[in-house]
């Protein structure tokens, strides 16, 4: 059994968010669709240019528009959920406990138990840890004071990319 205490600070916190929404559009769009949004964005110019005014015109700069905003209002959604829990914590702090068959979290906030099996994957930053429960919930484990070994026994247990 692994005992670890961390800080957080609202800087941590928000890097956390930029990491999980970044790696996650990565993911989840790949350079494919960073071509594809691009190449839309300049075939949109290029017929505004044009003097092209057609339905055409305004369904694709729509479709741009409404993916900008759900990306936005979803990175948006998740900082202010991780900022907001951050800034409602009077000891920015927490224990993280790691078994053999489990690992809990404690805070001033709360605490919870999980199995390792609930852990889809940890994704594994310079001065954080995301251990990620769904497509869109993680949890973050700042790494600054904790042990190698504790680090070691973790990967043993999840898969860390």
């Amino acid at each position: 059994m692994h005992q670890v205490e961390v800080r957080y600070s609202e800087p941590l916190a928000r890097e956390a968010v930029r990491a999980f929404y970044w790696r996650t559009l990565r993911r989840g769009f790949g350079l494919l669709g960073l071509l594809a949004f691009m190449l839309s964005l300049a075939c949109l110019g290029f017929l505004l240019l044009a003097g092209d005014r057609s339905w055409v015109v305004g369904f694709v700069g729509a479709c741009l528009l409404a993916f900008v905003l759900i990306l936005t209002y979803g990175y948006a959604a998740h900082r202010r959920s991780t900022v907001g829990r951050f800034r409602r914590m009077t000891d920015p702090q927490a224990r993280f406990v790691f078994a053999d068959k489990d690992l809990s979290i404690a805070s001033e906030l709360g605490s919870a138990t999980l199995s390792w099996d609930a852990v889809r994957e940890v994704w594994a930053f310079p001065r954080f840890w995301l251990f990620l429960l769904s497509r869109s919930s993680f949890f973050t484990m700042p790494t600054e004071g904790v042990g190698n070994d504790v680090l070691a026994f973790v990967r043993s247990k999840t898969r860390v990319s």
